[in-house]
């Protein structure tokens, strides 16, 4: 394995952990009842630069795979991380819609 790949396999790592840390706010925000838009909103701005981030690091994993076996396992992970983060994002997404609808 390729320095560079070894470099950008350790940022797409960290770049995951935030990712799942933004995660886990959006649904404990989501959870707590005293919860403030602001809060939510803010929080929902940084998953998606959290989400934008891990996509681009991705990406440069992506480009230094030569192995089609090694590329294919690559894609798989990422497919998974995205369904979970969609998950969150669409939970969250509908939290604030009824709790807008609720404040009408």
């Amino acid at each position: 394995m390729s320095q560079d790949l070894k470099e950008a396999r350790k940022m797409r790592g960290s770049g995951k952990g935030w990712l799942s840390r933004s995660m886990k706010e959006l649904q404990e925000l989501c959870e707590d009842t005293d919860t403030s838009f602001e809060l939510l909103d803010c929080a929902v701005s940084v998953f998606d630069e959290h989400m934008a981030a891990f996509d681009s690091l991705q990406a440069e994993v992506g480009l230094l795979l030569d192995i089609p076996a090694d590329l294919e396992a690559n894609i798989d992970e990422t497919d998974r991380i995205h369904k979970d983060a969609r998950k969150e994002r669409a939970r969250t997404a509908t939290f604030l819609r009824r709790a807008n609808n609720d404040s009408d």
